[in-house]
Protein backbone atom coordinates (compact mmCIF):
# COMPACT_ATOMS: atom_id res chain seq x y z
CA UNK A 1 0.00 0.00 0.00
CA UNK A 2 1.10 3.74 -1.03
CA UNK A 3 2.53 5.58 1.94
CA UNK A 4 1.07 8.54 3.10
CA UNK A 5 1.66 11.69 2.37
CA UNK A 6 1.68 14.73 4.67
CA UNK A 7 1.23 18.19 3.79
CA UNK A 8 2.68 20.17 6.27
CA UNK A 9 3.43 23.90 7.37
CA UNK A 10 7.20 25.09 9.12
CA UNK A 11 7.33 28.55 10.58
CA UNK A 12 10.39 30.24 11.97
CA UNK A 13 10.57 33.88 12.41
CA UNK A 14 14.39 33.55 12.41
CA UNK A 15 15.11 32.90 8.68
CA UNK A 16 18.54 30.87 9.62
CA UNK A 17 16.37 28.50 11.64
CA UNK A 18 13.82 28.03 8.85
CA UNK A 19 15.90 27.45 6.17
CA UNK A 20 17.49 24.35 8.50
CA UNK A 21 14.35 23.02 8.98
CA UNK A 22 13.10 23.15 5.23
CA UNK A 23 16.13 21.34 4.33
CA UNK A 24 15.20 18.59 6.77
CA UNK A 25 11.24 19.11 5.53
CA UNK A 26 12.65 18.42 1.72
CA UNK A 27 15.15 15.34 2.62
CA UNK A 28 12.09 13.25 3.17
CA UNK A 29 9.80 11.30 -0.02
CA UNK A 30 6.66 11.46 2.58
CA UNK A 31 6.52 15.17 3.30
CA UNK A 32 4.89 17.58 1.04
CA UNK A 33 5.66 21.20 2.19
CA UNK A 34 2.73 23.26 0.92
CA UNK A 35 3.15 26.87 2.92
CA UNK A 36 6.77 27.84 5.20
CA UNK A 37 7.17 31.47 6.18
CA UNK A 38 8.61 33.59 8.91
CA UNK A 39 5.46 35.23 10.31
CA UNK A 40 3.47 33.25 12.54
CA UNK A 41 -0.16 35.62 12.66
CA UNK A 42 -0.40 33.60 9.34
CA UNK A 43 -0.23 30.43 10.05
CA UNK A 44 -4.09 29.43 11.01
CA UNK A 45 -5.24 30.90 7.55
CA UNK A 46 -2.58 28.98 5.89
CA UNK A 47 -3.50 25.86 7.51
CA UNK A 48 -7.18 26.12 6.36
CA UNK A 49 -6.58 27.20 2.73
CA UNK A 50 -4.34 24.08 2.23
CA UNK A 51 -5.83 21.53 4.71
CA UNK A 52 -2.50 21.41 6.28
CA UNK A 53 -2.06 17.68 8.42
CA UNK A 54 1.45 18.41 10.28
CA UNK A 55 3.04 21.87 11.80
CA UNK A 56 6.50 22.79 12.45
CA UNK A 57 6.62 25.26 14.55
CA UNK A 58 9.09 27.42 16.32
CA UNK A 59 8.63 28.60 20.40
CA UNK A 60 9.89 31.60 20.78
CA UNK A 61 8.71 34.50 17.82
CA UNK A 62 8.51 37.95 18.38
CA UNK A 63 4.86 38.21 16.78
CA UNK A 64 3.02 35.58 18.11
CA UNK A 65 4.90 33.17 20.63
CA UNK A 66 4.58 29.24 19.72
CA UNK A 67 2.25 28.85 22.61
CA UNK A 68 -0.32 30.86 21.95
CA UNK A 69 -0.58 29.62 18.16
CA UNK A 70 -0.34 25.91 19.49
CA UNK A 71 -3.60 27.02 21.62
CA UNK A 72 -5.48 27.82 19.07
CA UNK A 73 -4.33 25.05 17.07
CA UNK A 74 -4.26 22.38 19.25
CA UNK A 75 -6.72 19.26 17.52
CA UNK A 76 -6.49 20.47 14.37
CA UNK A 77 -3.52 19.00 13.48
CA UNK A 78 -0.17 17.35 14.51
CA UNK A 79 2.53 19.55 15.44
CA UNK A 80 6.32 19.20 16.02
CA UNK A 81 7.33 21.67 17.95
CA UNK A 82 11.03 23.27 17.49
CA UNK A 83 13.68 25.46 19.77
CA UNK A 84 17.02 26.42 21.20
CA UNK A 85 15.19 25.95 24.63
CA UNK A 86 14.71 22.48 26.52
CA UNK A 87 12.64 23.96 29.28
CA UNK A 88 9.05 23.45 26.83
CA UNK A 89 8.28 20.38 28.17
CA UNK A 90 5.48 20.73 31.36
CA UNK A 91 4.13 23.93 29.11
CA UNK A 92 3.83 21.53 26.18
CA UNK A 93 2.01 18.82 28.42
CA UNK A 94 -1.83 19.91 28.01
CA UNK A 95 -1.73 19.66 24.49
CA UNK A 96 -2.60 16.61 22.61
CA UNK A 97 -1.97 17.67 19.29
CA UNK A 98 1.79 17.51 20.09
CA UNK A 99 3.82 14.89 19.09
CA UNK A 100 7.36 15.48 19.39
CA UNK A 101 9.80 18.25 21.09
CA UNK A 102 12.86 18.99 18.92
CA UNK A 103 15.71 21.16 20.09
CA UNK A 104 18.07 23.29 17.67
CA UNK A 105 20.13 22.55 15.88
CA UNK A 106 18.55 19.58 14.62
CA UNK A 107 19.71 16.45 15.01
CA UNK A 108 19.00 14.30 11.64
CA UNK A 109 17.99 11.10 13.44
CA UNK A 110 15.89 12.93 16.27
CA UNK A 111 13.96 14.57 13.13
CA UNK A 112 13.16 11.48 11.80
CA UNK A 113 12.03 9.97 14.77
CA UNK A 114 9.28 12.98 15.37
CA UNK A 115 8.31 12.61 11.71
CA UNK A 116 7.96 8.83 12.10
CA UNK A 117 5.82 8.86 15.46
CA UNK A 118 3.10 11.45 14.06
CA UNK A 119 2.94 8.66 11.13
CA UNK A 120 2.45 6.41 14.14
CA UNK A 121 0.19 7.63 15.78
CA UNK A 122 -1.90 8.67 11.98
CA UNK A 123 -1.42 4.62 11.94
CA UNK A 124 -3.22 3.74 15.57
CA UNK A 125 -5.96 6.30 14.95
CA UNK A 126 -7.00 4.92 11.87
CA UNK A 127 -7.03 1.27 13.94
CA UNK A 128 -8.89 2.13 16.57
CA UNK A 129 -11.73 4.19 15.01
CA UNK A 130 -12.00 2.23 11.71
CA UNK A 131 -15.06 1.02 11.50
CA UNK A 132 -16.17 1.67 14.98
CA UNK A 133 -17.00 5.33 15.22
CA UNK A 134 -19.98 6.16 16.93
CA UNK A 135 -23.00 6.90 15.04
CA UNK A 136 -26.32 8.48 17.02
CA UNK A 137 -29.48 6.90 16.93
CA UNK A 138 -33.23 8.05 17.81
CA UNK A 139 -35.52 7.17 20.31
CA UNK A 140 -38.98 7.33 20.60
CA UNK A 141 -38.36 9.97 22.94
CA UNK A 142 -36.59 12.24 20.51
CA UNK A 143 -33.70 11.80 22.45
CA UNK A 144 -30.59 10.85 20.94
CA UNK A 145 -27.73 8.44 21.42
CA UNK A 146 -25.10 6.41 20.85
CA UNK A 147 -24.79 2.78 18.86
CA UNK A 148 -21.67 1.01 20.81
CA UNK A 149 -19.97 -1.62 18.45
CA UNK A 150 -19.96 -5.60 19.90
CA UNK A 151 -19.50 -8.28 19.42
CA UNK A 152 -22.64 -10.03 18.87
CA UNK A 153 -25.72 -7.33 19.63
CA UNK A 154 -24.97 -3.36 19.28
CA UNK A 155 -25.74 -1.63 22.82
CA UNK A 156 -26.99 1.26 22.27
CA UNK A 157 -27.01 3.71 24.97
CA UNK A 158 -28.89 6.88 25.25
CA UNK A 159 -27.15 10.21 26.53
CA UNK A 160 -28.67 10.43 30.13
CA UNK A 161 -27.07 7.22 30.55
CA UNK A 162 -23.38 8.67 29.88
CA UNK A 163 -21.76 10.41 32.46
CA UNK A 164 -18.27 10.93 31.77
CA UNK A 165 -15.51 9.66 29.53
CA UNK A 166 -11.64 9.05 30.07
CA UNK A 167 -8.96 7.72 27.87
CA UNK A 168 -7.03 4.45 29.27
CA UNK A 169 -3.66 4.39 29.43
CA UNK A 170 -2.57 4.02 25.73
CA UNK A 171 -5.33 6.79 24.86
CA UNK A 172 -6.07 4.82 21.63
CA UNK A 173 -9.42 3.79 23.84
CA UNK A 174 -11.50 5.75 26.21
CA UNK A 175 -13.02 4.31 29.16
CA UNK A 176 -17.32 5.53 29.33
CA UNK A 177 -18.48 5.60 33.12
CA UNK A 178 -22.31 5.06 33.16
CA UNK A 179 -23.97 4.38 36.42
CA UNK A 180 -21.64 2.02 38.06
CA UNK A 181 -20.14 0.78 34.77
CA UNK A 182 -17.25 1.00 32.78
CA UNK A 183 -17.44 0.37 28.97
CA UNK A 184 -14.18 0.07 26.90
CA UNK A 185 -14.56 2.26 23.38
CA UNK A 186 -11.83 1.81 20.47
CA UNK A 187 -11.86 5.07 20.25
CA UNK A 188 -9.91 7.72 20.49
CA UNK A 189 -10.53 11.05 23.02
CA UNK A 190 -10.21 13.50 20.40
CA UNK A 191 -12.20 11.59 17.62
CA UNK A 192 -14.98 10.71 20.54
CA UNK A 193 -15.07 14.13 21.40
CA UNK A 194 -16.37 15.22 18.12
CA UNK A 195 -18.76 12.27 17.50
CA UNK A 196 -20.37 13.36 20.73
CA UNK A 197 -23.14 16.33 20.37
CA UNK A 198 -22.04 19.79 22.40
CA UNK A 199 -25.24 20.26 23.83
CA UNK A 200 -24.83 17.15 26.34
CA UNK A 201 -21.11 16.86 26.76
CA UNK A 202 -18.10 19.04 27.21
CA UNK A 203 -14.48 18.39 27.77
CA UNK A 204 -13.02 20.13 30.64
CA UNK A 205 -9.68 18.03 30.65
CA UNK A 206 -7.13 16.73 28.07
CA UNK A 207 -8.35 13.62 29.68
CA UNK A 208 -12.05 14.16 30.54
CA UNK A 209 -15.25 14.59 28.96
CA UNK A 210 -18.35 15.16 31.19
CA UNK A 211 -22.61 15.09 30.79
CA UNK A 212 -23.13 18.55 31.82
CA UNK A 213 -26.19 17.28 33.48
CA UNK A 214 -23.41 15.69 36.24
CA UNK A 215 -21.82 19.39 36.46
CA UNK A 216 -22.95 20.88 39.81
CA UNK A 217 -21.13 23.86 40.32
CA UNK A 218 -17.87 25.33 39.36
CA UNK A 219 -15.14 26.32 42.20
CA UNK A 220 -12.46 28.51 43.22
CA UNK A 221 -9.22 26.75 41.47
CA UNK A 222 -11.16 26.04 38.40
CA UNK A 223 -12.98 22.94 39.99
CA UNK A 224 -16.00 21.60 38.73
CA UNK A 225 -18.35 19.73 41.82
CA UNK A 226 -19.90 16.84 40.30
CA UNK A 227 -22.69 14.70 41.08
CA UNK A 228 -20.66 11.71 42.26
CA UNK A 229 -19.71 9.75 38.93
CA UNK A 230 -17.61 6.26 40.01
CA UNK A 231 -17.08 7.85 43.55
CA UNK A 232 -15.44 11.02 42.21
CA UNK A 233 -16.85 13.75 43.11
CA UNK A 234 -14.51 16.72 41.78
CA UNK A 235 -12.97 17.64 38.26
CA UNK A 236 -9.75 19.84 37.83
CA UNK A 237 -10.55 22.08 34.90
CA UNK A 238 -7.18 21.82 32.23
CA UNK A 239 -6.01 25.16 32.02
CA UNK A 240 -7.37 25.17 28.08
CA UNK A 241 -10.39 24.33 28.55
CA UNK A 242 -11.13 27.15 31.87
CA UNK A 243 -12.55 29.62 28.64
CA UNK A 244 -14.69 27.05 27.40
CA UNK A 245 -16.05 25.66 31.10
CA UNK A 246 -16.88 29.36 32.10
CA UNK A 247 -18.54 30.34 29.09
CA UNK A 248 -21.01 27.27 29.66
CA UNK A 249 -21.76 28.78 32.92
CA UNK A 250 -22.04 32.26 31.78
CA UNK A 251 -24.05 31.22 28.61
CA UNK A 252 -25.83 27.84 29.32
CA UNK A 253 -26.13 26.62 33.08
CA UNK A 254 -27.02 30.11 34.77
CA UNK A 255 -28.49 28.44 37.42
CA UNK A 256 -25.50 26.54 38.49
CA UNK A 257 -23.61 28.50 40.78
CA UNK A 258 -19.82 29.47 40.06
CA UNK A 259 -17.63 30.74 42.81
CA UNK A 260 -15.05 32.41 40.08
Amino acid sequence: MEKRILKCIAVDDERSGLKALLERINARNDLHLVWWGTDPTLVVQKIEEHQADLLFVDMQMEKLHGLELIEQLDGKLDIICCSAYDNYGPKLSPYDSIRFYLEKPYDNELFDQAVDRVFEKLEMKKKATNGQLLQRFPKLTDEFGLILPGKENKMKLCFEEMDMFVPKSDSEQVELYSGNKRIVLNMTLSALNKALPPEFFIQVHRDCILSKRNILCLRRGNVLELRGIMGRTEQQVGRTYVKKVKNMFKNERKQFKSDV
